[in-house]
C-alpha cells in the first residue's frame, strides 16, 4: 500500500484550508483566508475538511504557523476515529487527569485515555494547553491505527524514538521537514492526519515458539497476512481513487463529433460528471473498489483533463453513485508544459526533458484523440496554437498532447429571440455557428460586431471579446511587432479580414509604410497579437476644433479644441498636421484625429466628411443620425462614434459656442429633435465608418436630464478631479465615492454643496457637471398644497412619481437621507427641485434653510441684462417688499450671495452671484401703466 504525499498542486479546483485544530465551526474555502498563499500542505489540509476532520477558524484565517495544543489533537483523533464526526461523549464524571477538569477537551482526553492513545505526564496532569510535539502526535496516531505502545516500545525512556522509527517506517512523516521533538505547526499536523489516513490498521498475533527443553515462549508480532483496511477504509468507508480524467462537462477527449458544417465540435458529459482511468484499482493496488473506467459524480473542468487526478470515494456503491469526498485534485505527478510558439512538439518536449513515445496521444480543442504520428510531432508549430504537453505519471514520457486554437473571427450574427443564435465569421466565408444560445459559453459577453476569438470545445461555442492595445508601430520583424516600446509575438491562427472594416491579420501586416503609425492591435488567447486595424473610434482621439489662430510669420498656429475625452484645451499646431491656418477661425466646426504631445497638437483630417442638409434628429439607442446629405458614406452612428454635442449662444449679431459635451456611441448620446433646429458634420474613417460627429445647435441642453446628481459634500481633490459625496438621478442611496472632472463647465471647486446639476460622463467616468438651467426650480419656501402623488409649488402643480427622489437635508452637514417615490410634508421647506414638464426628477428639503419671502401681488420684477426692473400697481411697495421681490426673483432664477443695498429708503444697488461669475444690476422701480 503506498503512502499518501504531499501535493503541491498548482490547478486544485476548490482547495479547502485548516483553521483551528477543531471541528466545529464551518468549513472555509481557500480564497476565504487572507493567509491563503502561506498554506503548504494543501491537499491534506482540503481533504481532510471535506472528511469533517478539521475547519477554518472564526475569524477567517488559518495561521498556518500556530502550534496545535494536547487537547487538539485529541480531538482530532476523536473525530477521524469517529469517521468524520464530532462524536456524542456526554459529560466527564471521573477525570482521569487533575488539570482536565472542566476543561473543553476533556471527552476527547478521556475517550483517547480509556483506549492508551494518550498518556499523562506522570505527575497525574495531562498539560491539554501545551504544545503537542511531533513524537507525542505520532504516537497517538499509531496507537489509534491499532498500534499497541506496549508491545511497540511506545512507553519508557525510549518511548520517543521507539515511536519515530515506526511513524517513519509506516509514513507519518511524509511530506514533511520536522523535528519532531518540537511543536507541531497547524500546518504540519494536518498532513501527519491525512498520512495516517492511508495507514493500514494493525492486528497482532501470537505465536507459541518451542524453546527446545519442552518449553514454549509467547511471541507477539504483526500479523502481515491479515486483510487489514486503511484507516480511511475502516472509519470512513471510502477509499482513495487515482487515475486520468478523459472527460467532464466540459469536453470528452474521445469525442469525434462534427457539426452538420463537417466542423470538428466535440462534446462533453453531463454537469457534474468526470470520467476517469483508474490507475490504482485491482487486487494487487491500492484499492480494489474501483477499477478500469469509471464516471463518478463529481465536477472538474479543463484544466483537469488529460492529468492524473485523487480523490476519496465511499465504498458500497458504483462508481455513478459513489459519494465523493470534496474536490477532485490535481497530484503532484504531472508534468505540464504549454507552449504557443511555432516549435515543434519535438522541439517543445526536448526543451523541457520530456519524450515523445510510441503511447502519446493527441487532442484537438479537447476531442479526437489518436495517437500522435512521428511527422505530426516533427512538424513545426502554428503560432498562437496552443501546445500542452501532459506528462501525467512523472516518468518522463509525454501522455498527451492537448492542442487548442480559438480563431479571430467577428460577430456577424446574433439573436436573442426564441433559442437564440451567434454566427462568427473568421476567415473569408468561414464561420462558427450556433443556433441555440444555451451553446454558446459567453453568448452574453459579445454583441454583433465584436471582435472574438472563438474556438468549438465540448459541443459548445466558446467566445469572448479579444483584448486590443491602440499604440504606435515602433518596429517588426517576420514574427513580431513592437508597439510603443513593447515586443509582441505575431499569433498565425485562422483571422477575420476585411477592408470594409479596415481589419487585418497580423501575419504578413508590417511593413516600412506602417511605421510610426497609430492602429489597434488585437490579442489572441497567449496574448499575442492577431489582426490589426484602424485605431477604434474611443481610442481614435478625435478633436472638435472650437476656433483657430493663424501664427505669424515668428509665431505659430493654435487652435482650440474639446478632445474624445472631454479635455477643453488650446494648443500650438504642430508642424507634421494636415492642415496649415491661414486666418482666424479657419476650420472652425470641424473634426480631426489628434495626437498630442507636450503642448503641440498635431491634427489630421478624416478619410471623408459629409455635413447636414436639413434639420438634424437622432434619437438615444438607435444609430441613424438623419440630416445628413445623401452622399454621406453612412448616415449610421456605431456604438464607438464620438459624439459631439455643440451649444451655440448668440449676442446681437454674433454667434459663438457656449459648450461642448461629449458621449461616446448611439446608446449614450441623447436626443436631438426637429424643434432643435440643428446641424452636422460627421467624420469618416477609410474603412466608412461614422468615427466623430458634431451636432450643433443653439436650442438645446445637450445634457440629458436623466443624468443628474445632488452634491451634498465636496471631498479630496485630485490632479484632474474631485472626490464628491452625492446622490444619482434614481438612486435612495448615497454615492461618496463621486468623481468630478475639473474639465467641467462647472468646476468641482465651484460646486455649491446642496445643489442640484447635471452632468455628462468622460471616458474616464468622471462627472462633467452642468448648470440645470429653467429645469431646475429655486423654491426656499414651503409648498402650496401637498398630497401623495402631487406637490404644489409658486401656483404649479408637479408630480411626484416613483423615480422622484425626495432628499432631506435638514441635517446638513450631516449625510442627507433620500426616498423614492416620496413627497414632502405640508411644512418642509423645499429648496430646490429638478423638474422634467411637470414631472419632478428630484426635491430637496432643508427645514432649516431661510425661506424667500413672498413678493408682493402687485409686484413685477423683470431681469434684462445687468438691470433689474420693478413695476407696481395701486399702492407703492414699500423698500423692505421692494427688497424682498428682488431677492425672489433673483432667487428663482438661481444667483446666489444676493445682495440688496438700501440707502434714504431706497433700493440704491444689487449683486449676486451666479456659479463662481459676480453681477452687479443696476435698480429702475416706476408704476405699471393702468
Amino acid at each position: 500500500m503506498r503512502n499518501l504525499k504531499r501535493v503541491l498542486s498548482l490547478a486544485l479546483a476548490s482547495v479547502m484550508l485548516i483553521g483551528m485544530m477543531v471541528v466545529g465551526a464551518s468549513a472555509a474555502n481557500y480564497d476565504d483566508f487572507s493567509d491563503k498563499d502561506k498554506i503548504v500542505n494543501k491537499e491534506a489540509v482540503s481533504t481532510l475538511v471535506e472528511l469533517g476532520v478539521i475547519a477554518g477558524k472564526d475569524d477567517g484565517t488559518y495561521d498556518p504557523t500556530g502550534i496545535v495544543t494536547r487537547g487538539e489533537m485529541a480531538k482530532m483523533i476523536c473525530v477521524v476515529l469517529n469517521g468524520g464526526k464530532d462524536p456524542s461523549l456526554g459529560n466527564v464524571t471521573k477525570y482521569s487527569y487533575t488539570d482536565t477538569v472542566g476543561h473543553w477537551a476533556a471527552p476527547y482526553i478521556e475517550y483517547c485515555a480509556i483506549r492508551g492513545i494518550v498518556a499523562g505526564k506522570g505527575d497525574g496532569t495531562f498539560g491539554p494547553n501545551e504544545t503537542v510535539t511531533g513524537s507525542q502526535a505520532a504516537k497517538m496516531l499509531l496507537v489509534a491505527a491499532g498500534y499497541q505502545s506496549a508491545i511497540e516500545g511506545f512507553t519508557g525512556a525510549n518511548w520517543e524514538v521507539n515511536t519515530n522509527v515506526r511513524a517513519n517506517a509506516v509514513g507519518l512523516y511524509d511530506g514533511l521537514d520536522i523535528n519532531p521533538s518540537q511543536g507541531l505547526t497547524r500546518d504540519s499536523a494536518a498532513q501527519m492526519v491525512y498520512n495516517i489516513l492511508d495507514v493500514e490498521q494493525v492486528t497482532y498475533k501470537y505465536t507459541m515458539v518451542a524453546n527446545g527443553d519442552g518449553t514454549f515462549t509467547s511471541v507477539t508480532e504483526i500479523d502481515k497476512t491479515a486483510d487489514n483496511k486503511t484507516v480511511l477504509e475502516d472509519k470512513f468507508g471510502a477509499v482513495k481513487v487515482e487515475g486520468v480524467v478523459v472527460a467532464n462537462e466540459v469536453a470528452d477527449l474521445n469525442s469525434s463529433k462534427k457539426n452538420d458544417n463537417k466542423v470538428l465540435v466535440g462534446s462533453a458529459l453531463d454537469a457534474g460528471k468526470t470520467k476517469i482511468v483508474i490507475t490504482n484499482g485491482g487486487k494487487d493496488e491500492d484499492q480494489n473498489e474501483y477499477t478500469g473506467t469509471q464516471t463518478f459524480k463529481v465536477s472538474t473542468g479543463l484544466d483537469q483533463l488529460g492529468r492524473t487526478v485523487r480523490l476519496y470515494v465511499k465504498t458500497g456503491s458504483s462508481a455513478a453513485n459513489a459519494k465523493v469526498f470534496g474536490s477532485v485534485i490535481v497530484t503532484d505527478d504531472n508534468k505540464v508544459v504549454t507552449d504557443a510558439s511555432d516549435d515543434s512538439i519535438n522541439s517543445v518536449a526536448d526543451d523541457n526533458s520530456l519524450d515523445i513515445v510510441s503511447g502519446t496521444k493527441v487532442a484537438t480543442n479537447y476531442a479526437d484523440l489518436t495517437d500522435l504520428s512521428s511527422d505530426a510531432a516533427k512538424a513545426d508549430g502554428t503560432h498562437g496554437v496552443q501546445k500542452i504537453l501532459i506528462d501525467n505519471n512523472d516518468d518522463g514520457d509525454v501522455d498527451y498532447v492537448l492542442l487548442t486554437t480559438y480563431v479571430f473571427g467577428k460577430v456577424t450574427g446574433k439573436s436573442t429571440s426564441s433559442d437564440g443564435s451567434l454566427t462568427v465569421n473568421y476567415s473569408g466565408a468561414a464561420t462558427l455557428s450556433v443556433d441555440d444560445k444555451d451553446d454558446v459559453v459567453g453568448f452574453d459577453d459579445v454583441a454583433k460586431n465584436d471582435y472574438v476569438l472563438a474556438a468549438f470545445i465540448g459541443g459548445k461555442l466558446h467566445v469572448q471579446k479579444a483584448e486590443s492595445v491602440t499604440g504606435t508601430l515602433d518596429a517588426y520583424t517576420s514574427t513580431s511587432l513592437t508597439v510603443d516600446g513593447t515586443k509582441y509575438t505575431v499569433s498565425a491562427v485562422g483571422c477575420y479580414k476585411s477592408t470594409s472594416d479596415d481589419i487585418t491579420p497580423a501575419k504578413g501586416y508590417a511593413s516600412k509604410s506602417e511605421l510610426d503609425k497609430d492602429a489597434t492591435f488585437y490579442l489572441d488567447v497567449n496574448g499575442y497579437i492577431v489582426a490589426v486595424g484602424a485605431p477604434e473610434a474611443s481610442a481614435y482621439d478625435y478633436a472638435y476644433v472650437w476656433g483657430s489662430e493663424a501664427g505669424s510669420s515668428i509665431g505659430t498656429d493654435r487652435v482650440k479644441v474639446t478632445l474624445s475625452d472631454g479635455t477643453k484645451a488650446t494648443y500650438d499646431l504642430d508642424d507634421d498636421s494636415d492642415i496649415d491656418i491661414t486666418s482666424d477661425g479657419e476650420y472652425e466646426g470641424q473634426i480631426f484625429a489628434y495626437k498630442v504631445t507636450k503642448n503641440e497638437i498635431k491634427l489630421t483630417k478624416p478619410t471623408t466628411t459629409a455635413e447636414s442638409e436639413s434639420a438634424v434628429v437622432f434619437e438615444k439607442g438607435k444609430t441613424t443620425v438623419s440630416g445628413l446629405k445623401d452622399n454621406a458614406t453612412t448616415k449610421f452612428s456605431n456604438k464607438n462614434t464620438v459624439f459631439f454635442y455643440v451649444t451655440t449662444k448668440t449676442t446681437g449679431k454674433v454667434t459663438k459656442i457656449d459648450s461642448v459635451d461629449v458621449y461616446t456611441g448611439y446608446s449614450a448620446a441623447p436626443d436631438v429633435d426637429k424643434e432643435d433646429n440643428a446641424s452636422a458634420f460627421a467624420a469618416y474613417n477609410k474603412g466608412g465608418k461614422m468615427v466623430a460627429v458634431a451636432i450643433t445647435s443653439s436650442a438645446f441642453n445637450s445634457t440629458d436630464l436623466s443624468d443628474h446628481v445632488f452634491i451634498y459634500k465636496k471631498d479630496r481633490t485630485f490632479t484632474d478631479y474631485t472626490e464628491v459625496r452625492g446622490f444619482l438621478a434614481g438612486m435612495d442611496q448615497a454615492n461618496i465615492e463621486l468623481k468630478v472632472s475639473d474639465n467641467s463647465n462647472v468646476d468641482a471647486a465651484d460646486a455649491v454643496d446642496g445643489q442640484i446639476y447635471l452632468y455628462t460622463k468622460d471616458s474616464d467616468g468622471y462627472l462633467k457637471l452642468k448648470e440645470a438651467g429653467d429645469n431646475l426650480i429655486t423654491v426656499n419656501g414651503k409648498p402650496t398644497n401637498v398630497s401623495s402623488s402631487s406637490v404644489v409649488v409658486k401656483g404649479k402643480e408637479y408630480a411626484v412619481t416613483s423615480k422622484t427622489v425626495l432628499i432631506d437635508n435638514t441635517d446638513n452637514p450631516g449625510t442627507p437621507s433620500a426616498t423614492l417615490g416620496a413627497a414632502p410634508e405640508d411644512d418642509d421647506v423645499i429648496t430646490y427641485m429638478l423638474v422634467d414638464d411637470d414631472e419632478i426628477l428630484m426635491m430637496v428639503v432643508d427645514n432649516t434653510a431661510e425661506e424667500t419671502p413672498a413678493t408682493p401681488d402687485n409686484v413685477t420684477v423683470t431681469v434684462k441684462d445687468d438691470k433689474i426692473t420693478l413695476t407696481y400697481t395701486k399702492e407703492k411697495p414699500g423698500v423692505t417688499d421692494q427688497a424682498n421681490a428682488v431677492v425672489a426673483k433673483l432667487t428663482a432664477l438661481g444667483y446666489t450671495d444676493i445682495d440688496v443695498t438700501v440707502a434714504g429708503g431706497k433700493v440704491t444697488g444689487v449683486s449676486a452671484k451666479m456659479g463662481v461669475v459676480s453681477y452687479t444690476f443696476t435698480y429702475e422701480m416706476g408704476k405699471a401703466a393702468e
